[in-house]
């Protein structure tokens, strides 16, 4: 079955990247090493069959064109993550891995990266951070995906392997209207004897956008085995805290009032009273959200209760206001309530007439009822959404039944057993619906 839920989709793509990673013509690594061959003369630091390390936590890994050998160590107190074949066949050089097969992870997930090694000559869309980086632009399948795409490149002022470390972000936003953020920190290589010619990138992808520059250049220098020149642990929020210098409090007076998100397609709107409390508001479909807040510096934590906590950094200045995140910044402008105007005589009342486009969550429930098969004809497969809460997900003879919701942005289906999957969904002009699993749109035409 090509799709089931978002999640399996999500954990089938990682895989993909991992064995497309860098473009290589070699055959895709695989988790289940088989025995090494033998060999007169056991090579020097050989060890166990089946291991890539070296016996002291670090990695011998190959990259770019001419397999160069360079090495990774495991930062101290994390697990390491090692894929490959034991086949000198397939490496021609033993006991090495690949650097697309290995993936570093601190405890409790408090970071995570994977080696990458992108080579020009091989980047395909589905590498999209890199093809944009060497090339200036996503090819014509890639534009269609990913409509709106930016790119920053700034060097974080440490080397590896001789190289400025550079810190690589790309920005985008998918056909669907969901916004993304990928990251990699490593070097640039000259793969002059690559078919292209052209150019490498080795070093490490990080999977989650929350991460700072210098939370990514700390990691990074620990597995290069290098000094980042970053003080401390960035990931150590009470040490960072206490180092921090002082800042007077923002006062409540100053940032009092509802204030309106010049960004937002939902209207929304936070109101702040004097007494840490306050509501988060939204004026397309009326949902309102309690929350307390506390300020300490410039910083602003706007909790909503149930773990689901905020950090800002809150500026105002006039009739505009700046929350700011590791995601960037978000703006503001007051909202002045107008003097109430005299009262006039009521005409006479007619019928309200129906909004063209009802976007409340109750009427896209609505415009989901109904089955769906998709527009292109190859896969065949359809959705069915039942007034009830009940529908079923149909692909040639197989039948997948479920329980299904939805608010403004995800549909949610409930298999048997508990499971839950999401996608995200959205109409488009001509009344097809939209299902996307954050990377892939699919369209469908209501029967």
């Amino acid at each position: 079955m090509k799709k089931s839920t978002a999640a399996i989709l999500a954990a089938v793509m990682a895989l993909s990247l991992s064995a497309c990673g860098g473009g290589s013509s070699q055959p895709a690594a695989s988790s289940a090493a088989p025995a090494a061959p033998a060999v007169s003369v056991a090579p020097e630091n050989k060890v166990s069959e089946g291991s890539y390390a070296n016996g002291d936590g670090s990695f011998r890994f190959l990259y770019s064109y001419d397999n160069k050998e360079a090495v990774m160590k495991t930062p101290e107190g994390a697990e390491v993550e090692a894929f490959g074949i034991y086949d000198p066949a397939y490496a021609p050089k033993e006991n090495v891995i690949q650097s697309n097969s290995l993936s570093f992870a601190a405890p409790e997930d408090l970071w995570y990266c994977q080696a990458r090694d992108y080579e020009s000559c091989y980047v395909t869309n589905i590498e999209h951070l890199a093809q944009y980086y060497f090339n200036g632009e996503l090819d014509e399948e890639g534009q269609a995906e990913y409509p709106v795409y930016g790119q920053t490149v700034q060097e974080l002022g440490f080397q590896y392997l001789g190289k400025p470390v550079l810190l690589i972000q790309s920005q985008y936003q998918s056909a669907s209207g969901i916004d993304w953020t990928t990251s990699f920190v490593g070097i640039e290589y000259d793969n002059k004897s690559a078919p292209d010619g052209g150019k490498g990138l080795v070093g490490l992808d990080f999977f989650q956008e929350e991460y700072t520059k210098d939370q990514m250049a700390w990691v990074a220098g620990q597995i290069f085995g290098v000094d980042s020149g970053v003080k401390g642990d960035p990931f150590d929020e009470d040490a960072a805290a206490s180092s921090a210098p002082s800042v007077p409090d923002v006062a409540a007076s100053v940032f009092a009032g509802t204030w309106s998100n010049d960004e937002s397609n939902w209207g929304e709107q936070y109101t702040f009273n004097t007494d840490g409390t306050g509501i988060r508001s939204y004026t397309e479909t009326s949902e309102v959200e309690d929350f307390t807040y506390t300020v300490k510096g410039d910083t602003i934590t706007i909790d909503f209760g149930e773990d689901e906590a905020y950090d800002y950094t809150i500026a105002v200045s006039g009739d505009k206001l700046t929350l700011t995140d590791n995601f960037g910044a978000i703006p503001f402008t007051k909202v002045v309530e107008e003097a109430p105007a005299a009262p006039t005589p009521e005409p006479e009342a007619e019928p309200e007439p129906e909004p063209e486009d009802d976007t409340s969550w109750a009427a896209l429930g609505k415009k989901l009822v109904g089955t769906w098969n998709e527009c292109d004809g190859i896969d065949e497969d359809t959705w069915v959404f039942n007034a009830d809460g009940s529908g079923k997900y149909i692909y040639g003879d197989s039948e997948t039944n479920y329980t299904w919701s939805n608010d403004d942005t995800y549909v949610i289906l409930t298999y048997a057993g508990g499971d839950e999957g999401y996608w995200f969904f959205s109409f488009k002009d001509n009344g097809h619906l939209v299902l996307s699993d954050g990377s892939t749109d699919y369209e469908y035409e209501k029967e």
